[in-house]
């Protein structure tokens, strides 16, 4: 099966080029992506990772091109991001209403991509997958806050205060509504007392009446959960470093709970949040998301990381300066991955054998700013290397 879909992928191609802005950077070759298919197409949950800056336009675009092919040719159904878990049940929430937009979608995705010019139109194609109940889409970041979010700055907060008695109901909305759109001030810092405040209030939350039976009930349920453990990653009396990678598990896991059974996943994030082991220099060695599943899915989960040779990277909301890749050094895994000089490839696939066979040599794949020297085969399945990357850039 995986040596059919091989060669389909090189004869006849998948036509992505509509997708595709003029200004966007080239569609790598699908005879390039065959190789990263052929791994992930039989898996049950792939990882589709990036720098942590994320603002790659050209790792944008190929991580595009491979949910299509994986939604298209092997069965996927699921699309995560690490956007938040909150305003993308509320988009879904919308989509079984038939109120919907792909505006909706935007907000819920967030800045993070949605607002880079090279995403639009795999947005599109995303709301129209959706719109067809082809795909669902779901967020799992516990995070709250976002740019440009419409749902968990207000709407969140009434639902959960609803469920409130009339004496804690307006005193928690207050205090909620403060946090989520940072409005703190000097008259009202955040400080012990405002986070204990916030803790008192979702406890009292999680414990009521009201969320006991249903699907909705379920569905707030799964949101209250989130925001507490959120509140564990920033409290004043000592944040939990790994909380916000293991509240994506955890959401993930209520997600996939609620989706038909063996529904395929695959997940847009960054390639630290991807790794299967967890890494020392990210939250002090914390687990990470990926490792959460990988411990529980075994081979059946694949996490795929992008480097690149040469090029440039934006900077988070495509905004920002514009930073050029320093030239790789020899003996690197993207100086290797371009080996012999004359090879011209637009990317270059190392597979789990490749990574092991280089061993601990420099690389990029987590964070393009800076090399470390790293087993790689230890955090990645495989990685694609980009010859050239291109910054990010936002919408005008």
């Amino acid at each position: 099966m995986a040596r059919l879909l091989f060669v389909l992928l090189c004869l006849c191609g998948i036509g992505f080029g509509p997708l595709w802005a003029a200004d966007a950077p080239p569609t790598v070759p699908t005879q390039a992506l065959a190789p990263v298919v052929r791994e992930m197409c039989s898996r049950k949950i792939v990882f589709l990772g990036e720098d942590a800056n994320h603002a790659g336009a050209q790792t944008i675009a190929v991580k595009a091109q491979l949910v299509e092919i994986l939604v298209q040719k092997c069965g996927f159904r699921g699309v995560v991001f690490e956007s938040q878990f909150y305003d993308m049940l509320d988009f879904q929430h919308s989509l079984d209403d038939g109120t919907a937009t792909e505006s909706q979608l935007s907000s819920a995705i967030g800045a993070l991509w949605s607002r880079y010019a090279v995403f639009q139109p795999f947005q599109a194609w995303l709301f129209k997958e959706a719109s067809a109940g082809r795909v669902w889409l779901a967020g799992v970041d516990p995070q709250v806050g976002g740019i440009g979010a419409r749902y968990s700055p207000a709407e969140l907060l009434q639902a959960f205060a609803a469920v409130l008695d009339e004496g804690d109901r307006r005193r928690c909305l207050e205090a909620m509504t403060r946090h989520n759109q940072w409005t703190y001030d000097d008259a009202h810092p955040f400080d012990h007392a405002a986070f204990n405040t916030l803790e008192e209030c979702l406890r009292k939350v999680a414990a009521a009446p009201g969320l006991q039976s249903g699907s909705a009930s379920s569905r707030l349920s799964a949101m209250v959960s989130s925001y507490r453990t959120y509140l564990q990653s920033i409290d004043p009396h000592g944040a939990d470093e790994g909380a916000r990678d293991r509240a994506m598990h955890r959401n993930l896991t209520w997600l996939v709970s609620q989706w038909p059974r063996n529904t395929k996943v695959v997940v847009w994030t960054a390639s630290v949040h991807a790794s299967k082991t967890p890494i020392d220099s990210v939250s002090h060695g914390a687990t990470s998301f990926g490792t959460y599943v990988h411990r529980t899915m075994g081979n059946q989960a694949y996490a795929l990381g992008f480097s690149a040779f040469g090029g440039s990277y934006g900077t988070i909301g495509g905004r920002g300066p514009i930073n050029e890749l320093a030239p790789p050094p020899s003996g690197s895994l993207e100086a290797f991955a371009f080996a012999p000089r004359g090879n011209q490839d637009t990317a270059r696939f190392l597979s789990s054998t490749a990574l092991k066979q280089l061993g601990n040599v420099p690389g990029r794949a987590f964070v393009y700013s800076r090399l470390q020297s790293l087993p790689w085969s230890d955090y990645l399945d495989g990685i694609l290397v980009l010859r050239t990357e291109t910054a990010a850039k936002a919408s005008p």
